[in-house]
């Protein structure tokens, strides 16, 4: 199906294609994204709710809280670097545990 745009036409993307799903995104979900919804992390990285909050008390995560002033509740944002840095340092940590382990076999 062809679409008009001012005086050009584009193609729309086949229904399924990894491009009709990036262009079915709203804007704010199309952008490169710092921040994301706890719902998100756990649905994506498959940690618990409890240890992802744990995580953000002891600061390893960082977090804000978005509310209004008298709001109960308030959104939860996770700093989607700093959860990529949490990463990484377990990956390396973990890494540099297999490598002791090995050189102390040998």
């Amino acid at each position: 199906m062809l679409k008009r745009h001012d005086t050009q036409e584009t193609q729309e993307p086949a229904a399924g294609t990894q491009a009709a799903k990036a262009e079915s995104k709203s804007p704010t979900q199309a952008i490169l994204r710092e921040w994301i919804r706890p719902k998100e992390v756990i649905a994506g990285f498959g940690i618990s709710r409890t240890r992802l909050y744990a995580l953000i008390g002891q600061g390893k995560i960082d977090s804000v809280r978005l509310e209004s002033p008298g709001e109960k509740q308030g959104t939860r944002i996770i700093r989607l670097a700093s959860l990529n840095d949490y990463l990484e340092t377990l990956l390396a940590e973990q890494q540099q545990q297999q490598a002791a382990k090995k050189g102390g076999a040998a």
